[in-house]
């Protein structure tokens, strides 16, 4: 069972352990209302549940049938409710804290997870003796909390720490308040398709003319940082020490890449391209000269295929 009573003596205050919440100003709670104009009295058994905040809080020996025990004061709390009334006088066993009460109406406790509740029947404080408060099982020792929400959180820090890795939410008591780690899952390894056998594709040769339309979309300031005539470009375009050095072959602002360009017939720069090979960027100049303009004013970069291939490897 998740419940279970003890035998008390009030009168011992030797052994006081305190297990009544101290709720203080501020607090989120659900507390008993009392409609005083139909003179419903104060702290009797009919009253309604609403949400709210402590506003003061006082502690008393006796009050309204309820006397002091070992477990701790009789507190007597001031709440200010949601929807804006307020009472004063509110015995402790009818104010519940907010956590708890979500709790208590949302779980079972045949499902808490090595917690249980505790009540006193025999002793004079209303609030032991109606309430009680909670037990959880840590390291194979009792320890006793005085709401259920503190019960059951340190409950599930004793869990995590024991089982570290292999928690399950199913474990826990509250889940979605920690960040448990995430499992791999299991399975077989994905089989890949015929394409994906066989990454390396025969690639089709480029058409030339549909590089030159392409690239000549280029802006007329794109095209301008890359003019021949540029000052900037001619630094930049410099070969690197053991690469060939190839005619209208120049590097591209973008590291890595080449731009291939060549004059038409009217000695309009044009642009053939950009490329991730050198020699890539200067057989597609090559070849512009040859389809668009019909000669090749300086000469070819490569006078046979088998240059370009030997370039290229």
């Amino acid at each position: 069972s998740s419940s279970s009573d003890e035998e008390s003596d009030d009168d011992d205050t030797s052994s006081s352990v305190n297990l009544k919440p101290a709720l203080k100003k501020g607090d989120r709670v659900v507390a008993a209302w009392w409609d005083l104009s139909r003179n419903e009295g104060v702290n009797s058994t009919d009253g309604k549940w609403f949400s709210g905040k402590v506003h003061a809080v006082k502690e008393r020996d006796r009050y309204s049938g309820s006397r002091a025990s070992k477990y701790g004061p009789i507190r007597i709390y001031d709440i200010h409710y949601d929807d804006g009334d307020e009472l004063e006088g509110i015995l402790d066993v009818f104010v519940c804290p907010e956590k708890d009460h979500e709790l208590e109406n949302n779980t079972n406790s045949r499902d808490w997870k090595g917690v249980r509740n505790v009540k006193d029947r025999a002793s004079s404080d209303r609030y032991t003796k109606e309430i009680g408060w909670y037990v959880a099982i840590i390291d194979g020792e009792e320890k006793s909390f005085s709401t259920l929400y503190e019960a059951m959180k340190k409950s599930d820090e004793y869990t995590i720490k024991v089982k570290k890795g292999g928690v399950r939410k199913s474990d826990l008591n509250l889940p979605n308040e920690w960040k448990l780690p995430n499992k791999k899952k299991r399975g077989r390894p994905k089989k890949m398709n015929k394409e994906e056998d066989n990454p390396v594709k025969k690639k089709k040769k480029p058409d030339m003319k549909e590089i030159f339309d392409d690239t000549c979309s280029d802006s007329d300031d794109d095209m301008e940082d890359i003019r021949e005539s540029s000052g900037a470009d001619r630094v930049e375009s410099l070969p690197v020490v053991g690469e060939p050095n190839y005619t209208g072959v120049y590097t591209s602002n973008k590291i890595g890449v080449y731009r291939s360009l060549f004059k038409d017939k009217n000695h309009v720069q044009k642009s053939a391209g950009r490329y991730m090979l050198k020699a890539d960027a200067a057989r597609a100049r090559d070849e512009c000269c040859r389809e668009l303009v019909g000669f090749l004013r300086k000469g070819p970069n490569f006078n046979t295929v088998e240059e370009y291939k030997i370039a290229r490897a």
